[in-house]
């Protein structure tokens, strides 16, 4: 979540509340629950895993196009360190141990590529329906309530939701509105929330 920016204006407790219910309650029956097939944790380890599937779309291509440079590499240290025992110097074993590093630093940055740039539309998407789904089933009175026995809170604790009425937490684009980065942004609710 931290790699997207919100929609401006959001009230951030009750963005930030909404959004903890999101991520960690597993007692919110949702609009739609029919059984356990669309509860909210399944949609959230059916979410967890299209990101995984995402993750790997991104990598493996990544990866693959790594090999011709892993040859190049053995290619020119071959031609560096080949007749090490005719007039080798001290600079092509520098030389050699200085490019050796070049494999693992690439190698470990597209491990940490965190997803395919063509897959934070749909990320987005995803992310913006399940809390979309939360929302609805917060202000549905029925389930309101009967989460919040099972919650065992008072009414006055789920007043907040009352602004999830009024203010625009929905809309075409969601809450979740642009990419922000890696999680690099600071200051906003999902990284205040999460932190």
């Amino acid at each position: 979540m931290n790699q997207f920016s919100l929609k401006p204006g959001l009230p951030s407790m009750e963005g930030e509340r909404l959004l903890r219910i999101m991520l960690f309650s597993d007692n919110l029956k949702l609009v739609e629950d029919e059984g356990e097939l669309k509860s909210l944790l399944v949609k959230r380890r059916k979410i967890a895993h299209a990101f995984r599937a995402y993750r790997k779309r991104g990598v493996v291509p990544a990866f693959i196009s790594f090999f011709p440079f892993l040859f190049a590499l053995g290619v020119t240290l071959e031609n560096a360190f080949g007749d090490v025992g005719a007039s080798a110097t001290a600079h092509d074993l520098a030389i050699g141990l200085l490019v050796s590093w070049f494999p693992i630093l690439i190698l470990t940055s597209i491990i940490d590529w965190n997803s395919a740039p063509a897959a934070l539309g749909p990320a987005r998407l995803k992310l913006n329906n399940l809390i979309e789904a939360v929302r609805k089933a917060l202000l549905d009175d029925n389930l309101r309530n009967t989460y919040m026995k099972q919650k065992h809170r008072t009414p006055d604790d789920f007043a907040w939701t009352a602004v999830l009425k009024e203010h625009n937490f929905s809309g075409k684009t969601g809450i979740f509105v642009a990419s922000a980065g890696q999680g690099r942004v600071g200051g906003t609710m999902a990284s205040r929330t999460l932190s």
